[in-house]
């Protein structure tokens, strides 16, 4: 779909991606927020929050209702923003959360 990064001057430093089919155990579900990465410098000065907002801002441009995530490490920075748990399983053989958020309702 679209990929988004951020840049302080000219130094990458963090990306996030719309896509779809992320998750091959759960092909109902799309689309996906994917990809989010930040560098390990920048984590902790609110890189990923940033670009979880603009890609959310981006797809709700598009007119996406319901966006997906899975992440195996991540699900309280997502709860705080506003994502809720969909089910725990299984995938890449470590325990993951997929996350759900509803963007008609923000």
């Amino acid at each position: 779909m679209r990929g988004l990064s951020r840049r302080n001057g000219g130094e990458l430093v963090g990306m996030v991606s719309l896509k779809f089919h992320d998750m091959d155990t759960r092909p109902d579900l799309d689309p996906w927020l994917g990809g989010l990465l930040v560098l390990p410098e920048w984590r902790d000065h609110g890189v990923g929050t940033m670009l979880m907002l603009r890609a959310t801002e981006e797809a709700r441009r598009m007119n996406v209702r319901r966006l997906y995530l899975w992440t195996h490490t991540a699900e309280g920075l997502y709860h705080k923003l506003g994502w809720q748990v969909v089910e725990r399983t299984n995938y890449f053989g470590k325990e993951a959360v997929v996350m759900q958020i509803d963007l008609r309702a923000q």
